[in-house]
This record gives structure tokens, sequence and C-alpha cells, in this order.
């Protein structure tokens, strides 16, 4: 890794949030800085909806600066840390970066543990969904990178139930985008 990115990483890590569960204060900001309050309140709201019997949802999107032919890897490691070890990462498109997140939010869990039925029949929760699957959308319009990846070590949650993870830079700047869910 270069000094630049171990440098850069390690700033960034000194501002990330916590690693925490639950209900808690999302990062994510993306396009314009007055959309961050916007979507990260989305993330914050879906954490706290989707909070349910031995569940608990871990969202976050970190905000990276956009620099052209910028490999994935490259991006994870600003966002994350230097100790991250990337098992993989590739080329996904748009559609697919939606279906996976949108999935994932729905899932239904089982008979021990997962979302409270009612959270999922809401509108607000639909709405949640819909406002944020469109703000993906507006991130990856013109992105020049759109990726997904999974970490082998160093994740900032505990993935149990389903995990995504993406990667989306181009001129309104770089992200990385993810979630899991817990017990």
């Amino acid at each position: 890794m270069t000094e630049y990115l171990k440098k850069h990483a390690l700033q960034n890590n000194q501002n990330r949030p916590a690693r925490t569960y639950g209900a808690t204060r999302g990062s994510w900001v993306v396009g314009l800085a007055t959309e961050g309050t916007k979507v990260e309140g989305m993330l914050v709201e879906l954490e706290r909806l989707l909070y349910g019997y031995n569940y608990a949802v871990f969202l976050r999107a970190y905000r990276i600066p956009f620099s052209t032919g910028t490999p994935a890897e490259e991006y994870i490691a600003q966002a994350l840390g230097p100790a991250v070890v990337i098992g993989r990462a590739g080329p996904v498109s748009g559609p697919e970066v939606i279906a996976e997140v949108e999935q994932s939010l729905r899932y239904t869990g089982n008979g021990g543990c997962g979302p409270k039925p009612s959270a999922l029949r809401s509108r607000r929760f639909k709405a949640l969904v819909i406002g944020l699957s469109a703000e993906l959308e507006r991130a990856m319009t013109g992105a020049e990178l759109v990726a997904q990846f999974w970490l082998r070590e160093g994740h900032p949650a505990y993935p149990v139930f389903w995990d995504f993870a993406f990667v989306v830079a181009g001129p309104v700047g770089g992200m990385v985008f993810i979630g899991s869910s817990s017990d």
C-alpha cells in the first residue's frame, strides 16, 4: 500500500464512526455535501426501523475523494483503513447493486430472528427503500467505477444474515457503501 493510502486511510479511520450495532448513526454522504444529511437520516431511520428480534442492521457509506483511474482496492483502503483484507473486488452493474441492497433490506428473517413483520409492511419502510435506491442510482449515474467487494478481514460490523459492499466513484465523489445484519 502506498504511503499516501496509509496516511489518508489512517486519517479517515480517525473520523469514521465507532463500531456499533442496532440503531446507530450512519455516515453516508453522497453527491453534494447538502445531500449527506438527507441520506444519513434515511440510513439511521432504516437501522432503527429494521431493529427486531435478535436482529440488528448496520448501514454505512464512507465518502472518499474521487481520482480518475483509482482502483476499487484503493478506495476501500482509504475508507476502511490499511488493516482490511479484501477477499475479492470486481465490477458490478447499477441494477445489480440496487437489487442486492433492496433484497437485503427486505430480508424477513426466520423463526428466531429478523425484523418485525410490521416494519417491513410499513409505508415508511417502503418509502425509505425507494428513496435510498434513488440516491444510489443518482450516485452511480456517470460513475467511472461501480464495483462489488467482500472483506476477508476488517469488516466494520459483524455480518451474520446478509451483507453487501460496493464502491462507487465518479466526478461527484467516491463512496464505499457497506450494509450487513447480525444477531
